[in-house]
């Protein structure tokens, strides 16, 4: 028996596969965007981390101590107290010291008597770590005059909850895998989405305009090849490079994400071999639309700077859902699941933080998708057809 000759459309995918490796600017769209998006995600939450890590260790000095131990005890549960050297006012104007906290001579005398009593914070406003010490001082403060407003109450016989007329009992729901899941998740499903685009850009291209420039276009639709072949086997192919692009960058992102000690910034993301290959699931489609979608775009063009121009623009479409969705996260609703891109942000964004999504939710955005990328096959088929 003869072996079965070689479906066209696999022929034609391989070749363009193989132009795809040996061409240097396919190969760097591939590899550099997995690198560069996770590089940026991995400053952030390392400043993130850094920035909590550097807070814990903020410094007060006070000057008087021993005349408001209680006080002091109480500012030492969040920040480092040390005693105030010589010349402390000076220095925390020079930027040398964080803040001083100066406790006036009377200060036991006022508080013993029932009087008020007066500390003096000095900080730099211009500064935000000051800021910050400054904040954490005045909280401790207003906790303090309260206990010790409370106990002058009872020592009169008062109940101090009087003076509460209502209160507030606050009971968080959310589980600790949202706690910050929302804005990071869509920070990292922002990279993920447009990888989808970007790593295939040379290849769709090359593969269409970039051959007509080197009059291979016109030899290729000359051959036995039927139309819907020679447009499967490219769309394969930009498949293949987008969707690699989407899990390199896929791993290189969250497995670095999870070796960090978030939960110090009240950050607790669920990240584990099933939620990153749901997150995969969730962005397939999407690299078959994108494919498909730019291969449309590019077979319409007829030089490679003017498809590199026109591809280039589509990059900042897939990006507008994660920029949204990090500055003003709002809840999912069925209808999101139509709009590719948006969609999968929703997906990627719900997986991280650990909240269950619909099976009819996921399955009509993978829907949408398919159908997106198999209108603009049907079209790229069309403009293909049209040449002879």
């Amino acid at each position: 028996m003869s072996p079965r000759p070689t479906p066209p459309s696999l022929v034609v995918f391989k070749k363009e596969l193989l132009d795809g490796v040996r061409d240097l600017r396919s190969l760097f769209s591939a590899f550099f965007f997995p690198l560069l998006g996770p590089l940026i995600v991995a400053i952030v939450a390392f400043n993130l981390q850094r920035v909590t890590n550097d807070q814990e260790q903020d410094t007060l000095h006070v000057e008087g101590a021993e005349r408001a131990p209680a006080l002091v005890a109480l500012l030492g549960r969040d920040l480092d107290i040390q005693p105030a050297p010589p010349g402390a006012e000076e220095q925390v104007r020079s930027g040398e010291l964080t803040a001083l906290l100066r406790v006036p001579e009377d200060f036991s005398e006022r508080t013993s008597r029932g009087e008020p009593a007066v500390v003096e914070l000095i900080s730099d406003g211009s500064k935000h770590k000051s800021r910050d010490v400054a904040k954490d001082v005045e909280e401790a403060v207003n906790a303090y005059a309260g206990e010790l407003g409370a106990l002058r109450l009872l020592a009169r016989g008062v109940d101090p909850s009087l003076l509460r007329g209502v209160s507030v009992d606050r009971i968080d729901v959310a589980p600790p895998e949202r706690l910050g899941g929302d804005i990071v998740g869509a920070m990292v499903g922002m990279f993920v989405i447009v990888s989808a685009f970007f790593c295939n850009l040379y290849l769709v291209i090359d593969a269409t305009a970039a051959e007509r420039e080197r009059r291979s276009w016109e030899p290729l639709l000359l051959t036995a090849a039927p139309r819907r072949a020679i447009v499967l086997g490219k769309w394969m192919a930009g498949l293949t490079f987008g969707y690699a692009g989407v899990i390199a960058t896929t791993l290189l992102t969250l497995i670095p994400l999870s070796w960090l000690d978030l939960e110090r910034a009240g950050i607790r993301l669920l990240i584990s071999p099933a939620a990153i290959g749901m997150i995969l699931v969730h962005v397939l489609p999407l690299a078959a639309f994108a494919s498909a979608a730019q291969l449309l775009l590019a077979s319409l063009t007829r030089s490679f700077k003017e498809a590199q121009t026109y591809l280039s623009l589509t990059m900042f479409l897939p990006m507008i859902p994660g920029m949204w969705m990090s500055i003003d996260p709002i809840p999912a609703a069925p209808w999101m699941m139509a709009v590719p891109s948006l969609a999968q942000q929703l997906l990627i964004t719900r997986t991280i933080s650990g909240e269950a999504t619909p099976l009819g939710w996921q399955l009509g955005a993978a829907a949408a998708c398919l159908a997106a990328a198999a209108l603009a096959l049907v079209g790229m088929r069309w403009v293909v057809g049209r040449e002879q």
